[in-house]
């Protein structure tokens, strides 16, 4: 008996982190991803590790606010598998949760040990509303 895509979506957790494989059609392929829900709108924040300082300096080129790249250290709670890595809050893949749902059922993604934190989410959805890219009708939900 095949299991029914809704059923993976109820596994889509906040906070939670997924990685999206090379034949993912959408987000940033062979990268980790933070999820952000939102009623039936799954957000998800590409994240990258051995480029900080080339995200800041990109941040400072654009005329970014600096906050939009907020930079987490690995934890016991989230589980980073490097020291440092930032999440880019002005580029969010929305996608609906049925579509998340069969991206986990159809195995283009996985979900990761480790999470971010009610206070980590903050500073992500910080990072959002400060975006001069991501647009207002995001920004406001």
């Amino acid at each position: 008996m095949e299991i029914p895509a809704s059923a993976y979506g109820a596994t889509v957790t906040e906070g939670k982190m997924y990685f999206f494989k090379s034949d993912c059609p959408v987000g940033v392929s062979d990268h980790i991803h933070v999820c952000i829900k939102r009623g039936d709108t799954v957000f998800l924040f590409a994240t990258g590790s051995s480029q900080v300082e080339k995200a800041i300096r990109r941040a400072e080129v654009l005329n970014y606010d600096i906050n939009t790249y907020p930079v987490f250290h690995s934890n016991d709670i989230n589980k980073l598998t490097k020291d440092q890595t930032y999440i880019d809050c002005n580029s969010p893949i929305e996608i609906s949760h049925g579509e998340f749902s069969n991206l986990l059922k159809d195995d283009k993604i996985y979900e990761l040990t480790g999470y971010f934190d009610a206070n980590s989410l903050a500073i992500i959805i910080n990072g959002v509303k400060r975006s001069s890219v991501v647009e207002q009708r995001i920004k406001n939900l």
